[in-house]
């Protein structure tokens, strides 16, 4: 496989991994296989991060993809060190759906890659800057995060593709509101992705619109004091999750404030979920919705005018105690009479 300056590639690789592997991950398997001794290369992830200067975990990624493929194997030693073993079968690429990048996958928490034990073990051990990373995040949460929640932090840069500086931003950004719920920040950190939002110039002129927003919807509802952690909640579904423009939700304040004076946000949030399961984008969407639901309810009252009519007459039918006998008898004597 490598002899001197010359080395030869896998056909695997040529045919079925270099077109579609991130570039970064054919460069770097080519790099490590041409510096390969007897199909076996140890290596530094943070020293070849600084020789190359590229992101620890892009190192970490690309041997987990390559693992995948069944085109080399790793192994650690006792000083943190990779053993990468190439593998000279020729094997078919695995069908396994985590070689895909992220751009060939919809961004749904469902999409999330699943992590075992040893692969966060090699990640958090072999990447100086993941480590650095949790601890930051530890320090923000005030407590030693899980393995659940190392996991979620760690997608956040594996799967969601977003800057270690956007990440930290976005945990101080959820925690200062009051909220730790590390379901919620996957949300955040989600709609980051899917917007592009990808520096910190970009975050924080995000949350500037979103403050706004925020003081325009509890205008709307009635409110003057700043929002509550609960109140986020509701409006970041709104406005991320759901993804609606402002002027829909205001019109949802609008019907909320006329119909209650209690549990608005619970009551707009009903509304907001039936418009976003009709798939409404637009003020017109919204129309349609209302007129239809005012046909629906002007049919069902007049099925139920029928209704209680239709029952109104048997009523009066069914109270008259007729005397077929009485009746006959005045017939026959006015018959008489004539």
């Amino acid at each position: 496989m490598h002899n001197s300056n010359i080395f030869t590639l896998n056909k695997t690789f040529i045919e079925d991994l270099f077109i579609k592997s991130p570039p970064l991950y054919s460069v770097l398997y080519i790099y490590f296989l041409s510096k390969c001794e007897n199909n076996k290369l140890l290596i530094n992830v943070s020293t070849i991060s600084n020789t190359l200067s590229i992101m620890e975990t892009d190192i970490v990624n690309c041997l987990k993809f390559f693992t995948k493929s069944n085109l080399i194997t790793v192994s650690k030693d006792l000083e943190n060190n990779i053993l990468i073993t190439f593998q000279q079968t020729e094997q078919k690429i695995s069908n396994d759906d985590n070689l895909n990048t992220r751009s060939n996958q919809n961004i749904t928490p469902k999409s999330k890659p699943n992590y075992t034990p040893e692969e966060l073990s090699l990640y958090t051990e072999s990447s100086k800057d993941l480590k650095e990373l949790l601890k930051t995040i530890e320090s923000i949460v005030g407590k030693p995060l899980s393995f659940n929640e190392i996991g979620t932090v760690f997608s956040f840069i594996d799967w969601l593709k977003l800057p270690v500086d956007v990440i930290v931003f976005i945990f101080k950004y959820c925690i200062d509101k009051g909220n730790r719920n590390f379901n919620y920040i996957e949300k955040i950190a989600i709609s980051y992705a899917d917007d592009n939002i990808d520096t910190i110039e970009k975050a924080k002129n995000r949350t500037k619109t979103f403050q706004k927003d925020y003081k325009e919807i509890l205008k709307a509802l009635g409110f003057s004091s700043t929002p509550a952690p609960v109140q986020i909640e509701f409006m970041d579904k709104w406005l991320k999750t759901f993804n609606f423009p402002l002027d829909i939700i205001l019109e949802g304040c609008d019907l909320t404030v006329l119909s209650t004076d209690k549990h608005r946000f619970s009551y707009l949030n009903g509304i907001l979920e039936k418009w976003h399961k009709s798939n409404v984008k637009t003020l017109d969407d919204v129309k349609k919705i209302q007129q239809q639901f005012v046909l629906q309810n002007k049919n069902k009252n007049n099925a139920n005018k029928k209704s209680f009519s239709y029952s109104k007459k048997n009523d009066n039918y069914i109270k008259h105690n007729f005397d077929y006998d009485a009746i006959n008898k005045k017939a026959m004597d006015k018959l008489k009479n004539q």
